[in-house]
């Protein structure tokens, strides 16, 4: 005969906001209302964040150590409000901040301020952005942001306070499907910079950049990444006739932008 065993079932001791907070969150972001368009992954662009009500929640500790007891009291704040779910989050690193977006049909429910969320009207914003996909971990934070300040450098522009990350999906999301940004707010000399508003820069080993508006001297290239991204600034040419390069490890590409 087989031994019985009696399995002892012991009670949950812990806390079950976690649970509870990722129960709530995928079913709602699945349907939430895009409070901008994101950046693709392997991109890169300079866009314009809309004017809009955010909902701030604020510590002391760096955001990685501490996102969870961030987002509990704007969770909160919105049930208890019925307002509706948005994307993204941005979350700013340290001090730890999460904000969340109010659509702009619920901003009449979102007016006071709580003992622990802070409603904040923010006007729009030039940001430069760096798309990527993979788990919200602080690691993968710092390689995108590396990636956008190399960038930035290389362009020359001139950014407004640290950068901090977007993030579009619920902790259901599996890590390979989750995509987030990075975004640097450039400062106010910096909002009419030229050849603005999209600047592509596929992760892929081949990657074309290109810029839109187009420059007046067309300029395209293949490249094994970002780090040989055309980016905004067009390459002259003589008599103003496009050219083709040819980078490391690459082929010369067949057309033209």
């Amino acid at each position: 005969e087989q031994p019985v065993t009696n399995r002892v079932h012991k009670p949950y001791t812990g806390s079950l906001l976690p649970i509870l907070l990722a129960a709530a969150i995928p079913s709602q972001m699945s349907a939430a209302e895009e409070a901008f368009p994101p950046t693709e992954p392997g991109a890169i662009e300079v866009k314009t964040l809309p004017a809009g009500r955010l909902l701030e929640s604020s510590g002391e500790r760096v955001y990685f150590n501490n996102s969870g007891r961030l987002f509990s009291p704007l969770l909160r704040y919105i049930q208890r409000k019925g307002i509706s779910m948005t994307t993204p989050v941005e979350a700013h690193i340290n001090p730890g901040k999460i904000y969340f977006w109010v659509a702009e049909d619920q901003v009449n429910k979102a007016e006071e301020d709580s003992a622990d969320v802070k409603v904040v009207d923010l006007p729009s914003r030039r940001v430069v952005s760096i798309g990527a996909r993979g788990a919200y971990t602080q690691a993968n934070y710092k390689k995108a942001k590396e990636a956008l300040l190399g960038w930035i450098e290389k362009e020359g522009l001139e950014t407004d306070g640290d950068p901090y990350a977007v993030y579009w999906n619920g902790p259901f999301t599996p890590w390979f499907m989750k995509t987030f940004e990075v975004q640097a707010q450039l400062i106010a000399s910096m909002h009419e910079y030229p050849y603005r508003d999209f600047i592509f820069c596929s992760d892929s080993p081949t990657a074309t950049c290109c810029c839109s508006p187009k420059p007046s001297i067309p300029s395209s290239m293949t490249s094994p990444g970002l780090r040989y991204c055309g980016g905004l600034k067009p390459r002259p040419t003589p008599a103003g006739v496009p050219v083709e390069i040819k980078s490391p490890g690459s082929k010369v590409m067949n057309r033209l932008m």
